[in-house]
Parts: C-alpha cells; sequence; structure tokens
C-alpha cells in the first residue's frame, strides 16, 4: 500500500508501509497529520485512520507499536516507559538497546564536535558567497581619504554591504532550517535542529534561532561552548528557542 501524507501545506509521497510506520515512530507523521491512500475516500487524519482496531476486537482498547507504528491489544506487546513494543519488533528493539542505537520516542543528540564542523561549513558558504559582495562594493569605495563630497558613497559601500551579508544570513539559516530543519553545513554532517519531541522548527523559531545564534557568538562563543557540557548538548540558542540538534 503507498501511502500520502501533507507537510507543511505540501503533499509527500507516495511511500510504502514500512516508510510510513518509521515516520510515524519518529514523530514526522502526528495524529493531527492528514494521510490518504488508494482505499480511503478522503484526506484524514492519521488520529481518525488509525483507530482501526485489530480483527476480532472491535471495542477493544488497542496501542501503538513505538517500533513499527501498527496497533495491537495491550496484553500483545511489552511496555518500555511510554513504549509499546509488539513480539515481532521486540528482537530489533533490543539489538538497539544493546547498540546503544535511537530508540523510538529517543532523541540522538549531536555533539559539540561534529556540531562544530557543521558550523564551519555553513561559515565557509556564507563568508566565500558574502565576500563576493564585498568586492563589488569596494570596488566604488573611493580610495583615498574620504571627503565631504564622497562621504556618502563611502558610508554606502561599507554600510550596505555590512546590512546585506546580515540580511542573507539571516534568510540562509532561517529557510534551510524552516525547510529541512537544517542548514547544509548539518546536512553534510547528519544532523537536524527539532523540537524537544522531535517536532519540526517552524520558520518563525528558526528566524528567532538566528538572532539568539548572534548572542551565543557575542559572548565569547560561550554560548556555543555550552553545548559540549549540556547532557541534551544544547548551546544558549538552543535553550532560549527550545530546540536540540540531533543526528538523522
Amino acid at each position: 500500500m503507498q501511502w500520502y501524507y501533507a507537510q507543511d501545506n505540501e503533499q509527500k509521497g507516495p511511500v510504502d508501509e514500512t516508510t510510513f510506520r518509521r515516520l510515524i515512530a519518529q514523530h514526522v507523521i502526528r495524529p493531527e497529520t492528514l494521510v490518504w491512500h488508494e482505499q480511503l475516500d478522503k484526506w484524514q487524519p492519521w488520529e481518525d485512520v488509525s483507530r482501526t482496531q485489530p480483527s476480532g476486537h472491535a471495542d477493544a482498547p488497542s496501542v501503538v507499536c513505538g517500533e513499527c507504528g501498527r496497533r495491537f491489544l495491550p496484553e500483545q506487546t511489552l511496555q518500555f516507559g511510554d513504549i509499546h513494543v509488539c513480539g515481532q519488533c521486540k528482537p530489533i528493539y533490543f539489538q538497539k538497546m544493546r547498540e546503544g542505537a535511537a530508540l523510538p520516542g529517543m532523541l540522538l543528540y549531536g555533539g559539540f564536535w561534529i556540531r562544530g564542523l557543521a558550523f564551519f561549513i555553513d561559515g565557509f558558504i556564507l563568508f566565500f558567497f558574502n565576500g563576493l559582495v564585498s568586492i563589488l562594493f569596494s570596488s566604488v569605495m573611493p580610495a583615498d581619504v574620504p571627503s565631504e563630497s564622497s562621504m556618502g558613497l563611502y558610508f554606502a559601500a561599507t554600510g550596505i554591504p555590512m546590512l546585506f551579508n546580515m540580511a542573507v544570513s539571516c534568510a540562509y539559516s532561517t529557510w534551510f532550517v524552516g525547510r529541512f530543519a537544517a542548514t547544509p553545513g548539518k546536512m553534510v554532517c547528519g544532523l537536524r535542529i527539532v523540537l524537544p519531541d522531535g517536532g519540526r522548527v517552524s520558520y518563525l523559531r528558526a528566524f528567532a534561532r538566528y538572532f539568539a545564534e548572534m548572542l551565543s557568538g557575542i559572548i565569547l562563543y560561550i554560548g556555543y561552548i555550552m553545548a559540549a557540557f549540556d547532557e541534551e548538548k544544547r548551546s544558549l540558542h538552543d535553550r532560549i528557542c527550545d530546540t536540540r540538534v540531533v543526528r538523522k
């Protein structure tokens, strides 16, 4: 069966059953997410579609397996905290526990050094692009000491590139994080920026996070260094905006 789902007002899919269940376990598909497949007559929230009970127990309460996303009777699953795991997924779940892998409902946080590499990559991209803009504007800057007649041109040639570079950096961070949950540097390093429950970051929160990052840098980069000592690898701007940087 091929599934489709809505995300950020866009249709996603088709995805097969296995991929669809994995998206549920990763909280990409939430109870309110609209879904559809060929056996449904219209798009419906996943919460409504998932209410189909196991065969032969139409009135019995059911739980969702945190690994495969299918519904079972409670007695057919094992419970680990708030997570239910069916018998078929139990070996896989235990294997992940032994290997220390991220389990359903858990986030594997990105460490200080991998985040530092992502920061360096993003910085290089922006430095290259903004450098071209600075060279363009410097070509119209007066070569001698500014006179009264050229003062306006001098300030325009120095101030405009600075504002332009800030605008580009802000747009770069806001759009990529809001659209893909990661900047290009984080994509290369296999990192994502998410909410505490693993949900996506909105464009507004991504916009605010950019300015919170500026604060982390202004205080001698102490805001970034905090990630090395936090148990959830949060930097200052993560704390301010309530975000987490996790591995994919």
